[in-house]
């Protein structure tokens, strides 16, 4: 089998609902050199059963964390890729079928990046206030970039085989294990890009599950917090990785919904 240009990773925990979709999105991808890293961490539902009936149309293969932890599972399935470019996705992300072949021609114009991620389709949701929100997004990411403080939703993070080979995700970090990431690598010399396309549909579902105001409030202070500099060992401010199972519990109140 030949070596693919692409590795994706995908760590899971109880994620039934949405893998399914994003591995259906890639099967259809126009770009097939890739190879899909499945890496889940011992789900309770049948996220490995759903993503093992797709490994008879795409290249993938299934690995098992012995840790719930999302940084562990992404370093898990880097060591486990052979592309010469790793991309870490969420199982909750859609994306279009151009999007690989995209990345690919981005990537052989801009020979100098060494690790990306790109703008989130803010035009999708019919939802107004929700394109709001993302297009707030995106513009954050552009800012912090200007600001010379790069930063990344790990929803989508790609890079270099070698980048991974310097610097890994902390696995000790209780959350912005992903901005942490690119920052590390950045200040070891390496060219970090956003790219405003192609561009990867992004979940809102932590959104729907707390209400904009708990969870703007959460993502303030964690902000803030990177900003100056600081880590998150110690406490996780509210901000839980229990996978897709946490979306399906009820909530007992929501601040504000949209």
């Amino acid at each position: 089998m030949p070596q693919p240009f692409f590795s994706i990773v995908i760590p899971t925990l109880n994620e039934e609902k949405y893998l399914p979709a994003l591995l259906r999105d890639l099967s259809k991808q126009k770009e097939r050199n890739f190879e899909v890293i499945h890496v889940d961490g011992h789900s309770d539902d049948q996220t490995l059963q759903k993503a093992r009936e797709f490994s008879k149309i795409i290249s993938l293969k299934s690995l098992s964390s012995t840790k719930r932890n999302v940084s562990i599972q992404r370093n898990l399935g880097a060591k486990a890729s052979q592309g010469p470019w790793i991309i870490f996705m969420d199982a909750d992300n859609r994306i279009p079928s151009n999007f690989l072949s995209s990345l690919r021609q981005q990537l052989k114009e801009h020979p100098e990046i060494d690790l990306f991620t790109t703008w989130i389709d803010q035009k999708k949701p019919k939802n107004p206030s929700h394109r709001i929100i993302l297009s707030i997004l995106n513009i954050g990411l552009d800012l912090y970039q200007n600001l010379n403080k790069p930063a990344s939703f790990g929803a989508l993070i790609g890079c270099r085989k070698q980048v991974f080979s310097a610097v890994q995700f902390d696995e000790k970090q209780k959350v912005l294990e992903d901005s942490l990431f690119v920052k590390e690598a950045c200040k070891k010399g390496f060219q970090f890009h956003i790219f405003h396309q192609p561009t990867f549909s992004y979940s809102l579902r932590r959104l729907q599950k707390e209400g904009l105001l708990k969870l703007a409030l959460q993502v303030l202070q964690l902000q803030q917090m990177y900003l100056r500099g600081k880590d998150f060992q110690k406490i996780d401010h509210g901000y839980f990785m229990n996978g897709g199972a946490y979306y399906q519990q009820k909530q007992k109140k929501k601040i504000l919904s949209f």
